[in-house]
């Protein structure tokens, strides 16, 4: 007699739900990037980086996620906004057996300016003489007789983004002060006229 026997085989389902790399414009995630500042290196089991860009950067970089098993696992990313300069990225990891998932936490930053520096400063509309941005004392020479103190202004090389507070002297025999402050409100410069 010949009897038949049925061998089912089962392949367990892979648990592993964690990246092999993030990697910022096809450089790995590091803390010693030479393009941004990191507060750590990329590792598997670190869940959460804090990345500054300069306070030049215009645009986002490239962010790719390398999966362990690409097969075998889904990844699905959401853009929280904070603001203009600030972002959280959060990437889950979802393992093939659809039980073990991981969330990675990236928090993209634009560092602010520290650029306290004028562009120009004006003495009654004009453009004041021999102007150079890190020449931080200017007389200005006045016609015998000058009573009126001239209105002194400025513009900052990034304007959008820097403070300038203006106190005016009270006579011709004091000194007009600017102090420009930047956006990351800890640089500034004092100009004196």
């Amino acid at each position: 007699a010949t009897e038949t026997y049925t061998i089912a085989f089962s392949v367990t389902p892979c648990d592993n739900s964690s990246l092999n790399d993030i990697q910022i414009d096809g450089e790995t995630l590091s803390a010693t990037s030479l393009h941004y500042e990191c507060d750590k290196d990329f590792a598997a089991n670190e869940l959460e980086y804090t990345i500054q860009f300069p306070s030049d950067w215009t645009t986002y970089p490239e962010i790719k996620l390398v999966s362990s098993h690409e097969s075998c696992q889904t990844i699905t990313t959401d853009t929280i906004s904070i603001s203009k300069t600030e972002c959280d990225i959060k990437i889950k990891v979802v393992a093939e057996n659809e039980v073990d998932s991981t969330i990675y936490l990236l928090h993209i930053i634009k560092k602010k300016s520290n650029n306290a520096l004028l562009k120009m400063i004006y003495v009654d509309g004009n453009e004041i003489q021999g102007f150079d941005e890190t020449t931080f004392n200017y007389v200005v020479d006045l016609p015998y007789g000058t009573t009126i103190v001239p209105n002194i202004t400025c513009e900052g090389q990034e304007k959008d983004v820097q403070t300038c507070n203006i106190t005016q002297a009270a006579s011709v025999n004091e000194k007009t002060t600017i102090v420009v402050t930047a956006e990351d409100g800890i640089s500034k410069n004092s100009y004196q006229i």
